[in-house]
């Protein structure tokens, strides 16, 4: 695009779509051809890019024809008064962010109110966090578990039967244990 935001040239991909066919903006500035909102962000990008030489990015969202998608956008000025745009489509990447959220979310909440005490710990032993139900049984807040050794909540007797599941799970020869203290 030049300083005026008028497009020069496009180069895509074959399975890339653009909102408009390549042919029916090439020449033209992004104000008539881009949505309004759109057209007004990317002046403002661009001004920033040809004032300041500055790179510059930006996220936006756009309706195309298969639904909403997501665009991460980087400019850079080339020339004289020019500025290289690329954008990539990032809405499956925003989706399985989404997606990943949304079950970190439902694990918390499970753990959270689970009634039986669960611990999620590192592989050397060390308390990373407690539910309220194992905090509660141990006679803590949750809180004050944060960072202590399996060794620091288990009676001497058991602390080596302890220190032999956590080996085993560390180095997978078992995915599952259980233990009772």
């Amino acid at each position: 695009q030049d300083a005026k935001g008028r497009f020069l040239n496009c180069f895509k991909a074959p399975d890339v779509d653009t909102l408009l066919p390549v042919e029916e903006f090439l020449g033209k500035r992004m104000e008539d051809v881009l949505p309004e909102a759109m057209a007004a962000q990317s002046r403002f990008l661009i001004d920033r890019v040809v004032t300041t030489g500055d790179v510059v990015s930006s996220q936006y969202d756009l309706n195309m024809a298969d639904g909403l998608h997501s665009y991460d956008l980087r400019m850079a000025p080339v020339g004289e008064g020019e500025v290289v745009s690329v954008i990539r489509d990032v809405t499956e990447a925003r989706r399985s962010v989404t997606r990943l959220e949304e079950s970190e979310r439902r694990f918390r909440a499970l753990f959270e109110e689970s009634p039986v005490g669960l611990i999620i710990g590192d592989g050397s032993g060390r308390l990373l966090t407690t539910n309220r139900a194992m905090a509660s049984l141990l006679g803590y807040a949750p809180t004050e578990l944060a960072g202590k050794s399996f060794a620091d909540i288990t009676l001497p007797a058991d602390v080596e039967g302890t220190r032999v599941v956590i080996a085993n799970l560390r180095t997978g020869a078992t995915r599952s244990e259980r233990l009772e203290k």
